[in-house]
């Protein structure tokens, strides 16, 4: 007889595209404390990364992304040392674009 999944039971798995396009942004970034990636800039990369090449089309690349929530890897960088928090402006507001800010925790 089946049981639902208890919440330590999910598996969350991130394509390698998603995980080498931040783990390049983070070398190219790191500075021994805080730095910030913008979210463009993760889309951008896991757009041309190799292992990426369902779509040629940008826009449907990130509607992907989304519907998969592939950004949302704020939790998979913080079981691996970082504190990791998605910024984002609020409805309307588009004085600045949305980012992670990475600290090191250890």
């Amino acid at each position: 007889m089946s049981e639902p999944i208890r919440p330590n039971q999910v598996k969350r798995v991130l394509p390698d595209y998603i995980i080498d396009s931040v783990n390049q942004l983070i070398e190219e970034k790191y500075d021994g404390t805080s730095f910030t990636i913008k979210k463009d800039d993760v889309i951008a990369k896991a757009f041309k990364h190799p292992s990426q090449n369902e779509y040629t089309d940008l826009n449907l690349f990130e509607r992907h992304l989304y519907d998969k929530k592939y950004l949302d890897f704020e939790s998979v960088y913080h079981k691996a040392g970082w504190e990791c928090e998605y910024i984002s402006p609020d409805r309307g507001d588009s004085h600045f674009d949305s980012y992670y800010k990475f600290t090191n925790k250890l």
